[in-house]
């Protein structure tokens, strides 16, 4: 059996833009390239924008929930994303938290 193997899971990605992806993956610190149409490569897999389809190289150990768990925290970096351009947008003034990256409180001016 390979020590690495590919793992696939799909997003509901009909509305997701491609550069807060583009964003999110940086802000996960995945380094995306943008090589292909549609596709995202990146450090640990890639993700194709037009499929909605992530792939995450990860160990035989845990694979289907590691994938999971990277599916959820692109998820979680993408909403992220899209409150810092809301905010831009709107002039509001975001705080981060101190314990979750992904997590802002907001004022609105």
């Amino acid at each position: 059996m390979p020590c690495d193997s590919i793992s696939t899971v799909d997003i509901d990605a009909g509305k997701m833009d491609a550069q807060h992806v583009k964003r999110a993956l940086e802000a996960m610190g995945l380094h995306p390239r943008h090589h292909r149409p549609n596709i995202y490569d990146h450090d640990q897999g890639n993700y194709n924008h037009a499929t909605g389809q992530a792939q995450w190289y990860v160990s035989r150990y845990g694979r289907q929930q590691a994938a999971e768990d990277r599916t959820a925290e692109l998820k979680r970096a993408y909403a992220a994303e899209v409150v810092k351009s809301q905010a831009a947008r709107f002039g509001w003034t975001l705080r981060q938290s101190a314990t979750d990256k992904y997590a802002f409180t907001v004022a609105k001016r």
